[in-house]
């Protein structure tokens, strides 16, 4: 599991992103068997479009053990409107590391709207994925929206709870359930994937862990993250778990206070769709 960050409008202005504590986030899935990246799931922020629900709420099936059997089992619970967008990227590695530009491109390959029970959402999308994961890696936003209400039953506008929902989910039901096929995931490991190449985080080195410990705290934009940190030492710790990778444009982080200080324009970009017109805040 990749766990994937970077200040919004970065391209465009620069550190101001990182200066706002606006950030984006996405979470990547990852081979077991040739650690490739095969699919990118990532809250939809637009202003202007649908607003995402809790996707482990609506997408992802409840976790349920019988208290008297000690029965597994896996159920949906609701009916949802499910919409699709399928964009290629064009290149994944530039000097081994990966490199997202173009990740906003739009380039629909498919995109399908339909109510649908969530218990037939697996199928939908094994019909569609398969065949598509054979031909390019897939970019998904998952934006699950109460059709016939228009509402939005979640009072949230982050990607980051979308994405630590997904971590802590598979962390305490392990991602064998996720992909419900047996296999035990590999040990966890921290990678800092802005050096170049990407390297574990030496979990004994108490200024290693510091570094990543102010890594969190920096974008951290309320409180309620205030458990993200511990959560993340201990899911670092777990004989088994899935692997967690940082990505982040690092170096803003890096950067004395004394250079934040510069006034900063903040340019309206049509073309951008993560501008803040006044519709959204962080």
């Amino acid at each position: 599991v990749m766990y994937l960050q970077q200040p919004m409008l970065s391209d465009l202005v620069g550190p101001l992103g990182h200066a706002l504590n606006m950030y984006h986030v996405g979470v990547a899935f990852i081979s077991q068997q040739d650690e490739t990246i095969q699919r990118i799931v990532e809250y939809d922020v637009k202003p202007d479009e649908f607003t995402a629900l809790d996707m482990l709420d609506y997408v992802l099936p409840n976790f349920i053990i019988d208290p008297v059997t000690g029965e597994q089992t896996m159920t949906w619970g609701k009916e949802v409107i499910t919409f699709l967008y399928y964009t290629g990227i064009e290149e994944w590695h530039r000097a081994g590391t990966l490199d997202f530009e173009g990740w906003l491109k739009e380039d629909p390959i498919l995109v399908e709207g339909a109510t649908i029970p969530g218990s037939f959402i697996n199928e939908m999308v094994d019909t569609h994925v398969a065949e598509l994961n054979e031909k390019w890696y897939n970019y998904f936003i998952f934006s699950v929206y109460d059709y016939w209400r228009h509402e939005q039953h979640v009072p949230s506008h982050h990607c980051q709870d979308m994405a630590w929902s997904i971590i802590k989910y598979i962390g305490d039901n392990g991602y064998g359930h996720l992909i419900d096929n047996g296999q035990k995931p590999k040990r966890n490991y921290l990678y800092f994937l802005h050096e170049t190449p990407p390297r574990v985080v030496d979990q004994s080195n108490s200024d290693e862990m510091m570094l990543v410990q102010e890594f969190f705290e920096a974008f951290r934009p309320r409180e309620e993250y205030t458990e993200i940190w511990q959560y993340i030492e201990d899911l670092l710790f777990l004989e088994e778990g899935p692997y967690i990778y940082i990505w982040s444009n690092y170096e803003y982080l890096e950067m004395e206070k004394a250079q934040m200080t510069e006034p900063y324009v903040f340019y309206h970009y049509e073309a951008e769709p993560y501008y803040n017109d006044g519709s959204f805040t962080y």
